[in-house]
């Protein structure tokens, strides 16, 4: 894969994980917190701590890119599945670390790309970089 179309698949990549975020945080989180499943969850869970309640999910798609990498045959779809969780899972778990103050926003990052693929196009062109 040359430079360009792997850079091209991150933007998208990152495109669609902000997408994943967006709908999964509505389904399992309030407006107010977005931990909220997690923090509930250590009554239910062997965990008493939020983020271990993460990685006890996370864990599961772990455990399903070890059987992919050493040898369990899947479709790419499952693959993309499997590490786009995980991304997310890491992206959550940052958040529950971050020492960031909420910003006023008019429009929701997640719900927007910014990411004009043609003028990456033409941008690695005037970097010299062959497509």
């Amino acid at each position: 894969m040359d430079r360009f179309t792997f850079t091209s698949h991150i933007v998208k990549r990152l495109d669609e994980l902000k997408t994943l975020l967006a709908s999964k945080g509505n389904e399992y989180a309030d407006i107010t917190d977005v931990h909220h499943n997690f923090k509930k969850a250590t009554g239910l869970s062997l965990h008493n701590k939020p983020e271990q309640v993460l990685w006890e999910y996370c864990v599961k798609h772990l455990q399903s890119i070890r059987d992919i990498v050493n040898g369990k045959e899947v479709d790419y779809s499952t693959v993309k599945e499997k590490t786009g969780d995980i991304i997310a899972y890491m992206l959550i778990l940052e958040s529950m670390y971050s020492p960031v103050e909420p910003v006023t926003i008019t429009e929701s990052p997640l719900t927007t790309t910014g990411v004009d693929h043609d003028q990456l196009k033409y941008t690695y062109w005037d970097e010299g970089i062959d497509k």
